[in-house]
């Protein structure tokens, strides 16, 4: 039996923790394929050596991310929080259902976090607010990073100056403008008799700093 298969039992010996006595889980695996002890205890060396388990202080811990995909998938969601299902399939060029698959394990081991607006569910780190993760769901938008960062290079900018410089229908891009407006992410206040616009700023960083990570997310 290939260290694969072992690898898969010890995995399913714990979905919650991933993590057990190292004397412990030779036990189970003794028993389970009619092993002896050091027959057992090379299978835990082997998997270690493999980078798909860790040891220490007779403690072995599962290495949740040896699988690339998966490690991928994690760091998108890290580098990225609003990410959702079919925009990670269409980096990584991976059905939808895959996906779903290992953010649903990610998210039993408590590595990742789900948030839910309406139908659609997002993802981030754990230590993420939802705040944070519905801004990035916005950004994931053409035309909303558009003006997101335009105005992050342009304080306090007219109305008339944006939509010159961004090329968004007007109609299109007065709507979005609302949104945000609604969501309290800009602002929005006469001068001249124009329209301006600025960022709130209590999101400045976290718009500026999602905007970056979005220009690198790729693979």
């Amino acid at each position: 039996m290939s260290n694969n298969k072992y690898f898969q039992y010890i995995r399913k010996c714990s979905t919650k923790t991933q993590e057990f006595d190292s004397p412990q889980i030779i036990g189970k695996i003794r028993k389970k394929f009619n092993l002896d002890q050091n027959e057992a205890s090379q299978i835990l060396t082997d998997l270690q050596l493999k980078n798909l388990i860790f040891i220490e202080n007779e403690k072995v811990k599962v290495n949740i991310l040896a699988n690339p995909v998966r490690k991928n998938i994690y760091t998108l969601v890290s580098k990225f929080p609003g990410i959702f299902v079919n925009e990670i399939g269409r980096i990584l060029s991976i059905g939808s259902n895959h996906v779903r698959y290992h953010l649903s394990e990610l998210t039993t081991l408590k590595m990742i976090k789900v948030h839910s607006f309406g139908n659609l569910k997002a993802f981030s780190l754990p230590n993420i607010s939802e705040e944070e993760t519905k801004i990035g769901i916005f950004l994931l938008r053409g035309t909303i990073k558009k003006i997101m960062t335009f105005l992050i290079n342009n304080s306090e900018s007219t109305e008339n100056f944006m939509l010159e410089k961004i090329d968004i229908p007007r109609s299109t891009a007065i709507y979005a403008l609302k949104k945000l407006i609604d969501e309290k992410w800009i602002r929005k206040s006469k001068k001249k008799n124009q329209n301006c616009y600025i960022i709130n700023p209590k999101y400045q960083i976290t718009i500026q700093n999602t905007i970056i990570q979005l220009q690198t997310m790729s693979f």
